[in-house]
């Protein structure tokens, strides 16, 4: 049976990840691919996913950086470290995300 395109656009697509942390996963496995265009979009859609904490903004500026890519790393590690004090209140990982930066 073949859909219409009406029918095909409310099919939901299983393979777009929903949280934080699979975003991240298939950054990862991007930059392992070396295909940092595939990374990069992941890693945006990660920074607007709801779900995303001080922590995966860190390690989403650790794979900008490995990919060279440093002012997005900065950007990313200038997040953590702010979403690390508030709301985490966690002062001494925000010095380590702004240090890295």
């Amino acid at each position: 049976m073949r859909l219409g395109l009406a029918e095909q656009e409310r099919v939901p697509k299983i393979d777009v990840p929903e949280t934080a942390a699979a975003y991240l996963a298939q950054a990862e496995e991007s930059l392992r691919d070396n295909d940092t265009d595939a990374m990069t979009k992941a890693l945006q859609e990660l920074s607007a996913s709801p779900d995303c904490s001080a922590a995966h903004r860190f390690e989403a500026a650790k794979l900008f950086d490995a990919a060279g890519a440093k002012a997005e790393a900065i950007r990313f590690y200038r997040e953590a470290g702010a979403a690390y004090i508030d709301p985490e209140g966690d002062t001494g990982r925000a010095r380590e995300a702004y240090a890295a930066a």
